[in-house]
């Protein structure tokens, strides 16, 4: 029951938003990495042994309209350590810039 007022809540939403322009340009790239090393604490006295692997999705998006204008990108890596010397991790970044004119050409 709760979908159709949300639905249309979205709908209003987008077309008050929206400007008419360009469709948005989304850039991504999957990669993988796979690393052994002898020493990967970089210890003098007590090195060790360990192979990882990591999966890395990466992107960045870009839409220029007349009223709204966007750009980000981000990355987002999971490591996971084959030996069991240290907990899997998860290693993320982003970086975004918002810019809106509420009348376009006069006030931003």
């Amino acid at each position: 029951m709760h979908a159709r007022p949300t639905a249309l809540c979205v709908a209003i939403l987008a077309a008050a938003f929206s400007d008419g322009a360009d469709a948005a340009r989304l850039n991504y790239r999957l990669e993988g990495l796979g690393l052994h090393s002898d020493n990967i604490n970089l210890s003098d006295t007590d090195e060790q042994a360990e192979t990882v692997f990591a999966p890395r999705l990466a992107f960045d998006f870009k839409e220029e309209g007349s009223a709204v204008e966007i750009t980000a990108r981000g990355e987002i890596e999971r490591r996971f350590y084959s030996g069991n010397t240290f907990d899997d991790e998860t290693r993320s970044g982003f970086a975004g810039q918002l810019n809106w004119s509420l009348f376009p050409e006069r006030l931003n």
